[in-house]
């Protein structure tokens, strides 16, 4: 990517020089690395596997509710330790967004956390 086309202050916030993590010196001449928000690993044979990201949210009404906290007291209730949920959202026409979760917990973990879910205090 070479940036937004008409916007350079756009660009300059999401194009980072390979040499500096100093956003300013996007112009320099070299590669340049695109700023996501994704955190990622990349491995001997130079592929780049995406394994979190700094900032999930999602707008739901007039609340910005993180993922990573949503996946946390899920995993909590579920009784998991090892990552099995991730959080993330769909269009919903009354309140912008609606989390969605995936998950690779077993059926009886899933009933128990649901259960455990209901008896906290947490916003619908």
């Amino acid at each position: 990517m070479q940036g937004y086309f008409g916007l350079p202050a756009k660009t300059s916030e999401v194009l980072i020089s390979e040499s500096t993590d100093s956003i300013s010196d996007v112009l320099d001449a070299g590669h340049k690395w695109y700023v996501t928000g994704d955190i990622a690993t990349i491995d001997e044979d130079g592929f780049l596997q995406i394994t979190d990201r700094l900032s999930r949210f999602r707008k739901i009404g007039v609340e910005m509710v993180p993922h990573g906290k949503v996946e946390e007291i899920l995993h909590e209730a579920a009784g998991v330790t090892e990552h099995t949920s991730v959080v993330t959202g769909v269009k919903d026409e009354q309140r912008g967004e609606q989390l969605i979760v995936l998950h690779t917990v077993d059926y009886q973990s899933l009933h128990s956390c649901f259960e455990k879910l209901t008896r906290r205090d947490l916003p619908n």
